[in-house]
């Protein structure tokens, strides 16, 4: 049986690896103190931090992570690029 919790939060991180760890890490430190958490960004963005969300859940708490396909065609960026990329495409 999943643990509930009054206090729901979501978290969506700017899509940069300097924005996203420290949200982490917040969003950790909020399901510590017994929030439920999602956060929710891209499949690349989460294989830099899933296996400490998966870390948490083990031990308990109540984090989770959503994941949403970026549409990178529908913008005309080619697959499979990294956000700290997409700047560079720009110029």
């Amino acid at each position: 049986m999943e643990k509930s919790s009054e206090l729901k939060s979501i978290f969506l991180p700017f899509l940069s690896t300097s924005h996203i760890i420290p949200l982490v890490d917040m969003a950790k430190l909020f399901a510590l103190h017994g929030i439920d958490v999602t956060i929710i960004t891209t499949t690349q963005n989460a294989t830099i931090f899933q296996k400490f969300i998966d870390l948490d859940v083990s031990c308990g708490r109540l984090i989770r992570t959503h994941v949403v396909k970026f549409p990178a065609a529908k913008v005309g960026l080619p697959g499979g690029l990294k956000p700290s990329t997409w700047t560079l495409l720009a110029k």
